[in-house]
């Protein structure tokens, strides 16, 4: 019985702990970008998707494997040379550096923090917009 009870606690912890990170993330509305992004996860790979204005089609800008990182205090998200903070079904990516440290990943979007939101809709829907 204690080892029923053991395996039970194991596994309701892995479950308590876990995370999904599966699903379509939009950028935030308020963002200043010409183009829209999606960003599509499932399992440990990732597919960023670009859209124009009033474009149906999605065209895909990067994909590559996922990486998921933690520390004591948040959980990263990296998609090769782009790495995000993950926050609540959220997250967060800066966008460009500064003099010292000179980088641009979406060079369309003139804001420097992109913050994306997981959509609460399946992924079919998604395919649509």
């Amino acid at each position: 019985m204690k080892i029923i009870l053991f395996f039970y606690l194991i596994l309701l912890s892995f479950f308590v702990h876990s995370t999904s990170f599966d699903g379509y993330y939009f950028l935030s509305d308020k963002e200043d970008c010409d183009k829209y992004l999606i960003i599509q996860i499932k399992t440990d790979f990732f597919k960023i998707y670009t859209l124009e204005n009033n474009q149906k089609n999605k065209n895909l800008f990067l994909q590559g494997k996922l990486e998921i990182l933690e520390d004591d205090l948040n959980k990263y998200l990296k998609m090769n040379q782009i790495e995000a903070i993950y926050y609540n079904s959220s997250f967060v990516i800066q966008n460009y550096g500064n003099s010292m440290n000179d980088y641009t990943y979406f060079n369309f979007c003139q804001t420097k923090y992109l913050s994306f939101y997981k959509s609460d809709f399946d992924n079919n829907e998604a395919d649509k917009k």
